[in-house]
């Protein structure tokens, strides 16, 4: 069968539609190719995130423990001189690439526990269990120091897990938070029913709360 006049012009229309299409194309590979010369020197379009792990993870006490404790030599136990009435932000994690993502995952175990009674220094410890390190649990602390007795008051509803990238956190509300004897724990386990949406990738680095500082003499 012969071609018609009305598909011999559809084919001529395609024809010149490829030609142009293609000539575009060449001519913006060359664009291109100036751009990427004149650009040399600048971040590229898309590149592999990084993790950023600190060098400084040891392992603490006994390595033949059951669930032998990692942490941050340079970070944990740091000390802290406090004032009267003043709250205080407390963020313990893993200090890792500011520019990466969070190094814990979704589906860990976190647990803030801040001692409730009185005294002149007061640790407040977490300790996170994940996939990656089981059987090591990581830990965290920080040491509050004043020269008067002092105890320490949670502020309500501040907690939250948080990337060291700066980007949005996940807020652990009251019903994270348990009371037994003497401490206070805010924990959570595995957290994907709690993220926004399905399927989100969800990291972080710190489990952050507040707490204020009261004197009792």
């Amino acid at each position: 069968m012969k071609p018609t006049n009305e598909s011999n012009r559809s084919n001529n229309r395609n024809f010149s539609h490829a030609k142009r299409t293609a000539v575009n194309y060449r001519q913006g590979q060359s664009a291109m190719a100036r751009l990427l010369q004149a650009n040399a020197g600048s971040k590229p379009v898309i590149e592999e995130v990084p993790l950023g792990i600190p060098r400084t993870l040891r392992l603490i006490g006994d390595p033949n423990d059951q669930m032998p404790l990692l942490a941050d030599i340079v970070q944990y136990g740091k000390r802290f001189k406090v004032n009267k009435d003043k709250i205080y932000t407390v963020r313990l994690g893993i200090h890792s690439d500011p520019n990466g993502y969070g190094a814990i995952p979704a589906n860990s175990v976190g647990i803030l526990a801040i001692p409730m009674e009185p005294a002149k220094e007061i640790q407040i410890t977490a300790l996170f269990s994940f996939e990656e390190i089981y059987p090591a649990v990581f830990g965290d602390s920080v040491i509050l120091t004043s020269n008067h007795m002092m105890h320490l008051e949670y502020v309500h509803n501040s907690a939250r897990l948080e990337p060291n990238n700066g980007l949005s956190g996940l807020n652990l509300g009251e019903d994270h938070v348990i009371r037994e004897r003497n401490l206070l724990f805010i924990c959570h386990r595995n957290l994907e029913n709690e993220l926004p949406q399905p399927n989100t990738t969800f990291t972080y680095d710190y489990i952050t709360a507040q707490v204020k500082v009261k004197f009792d003499e």
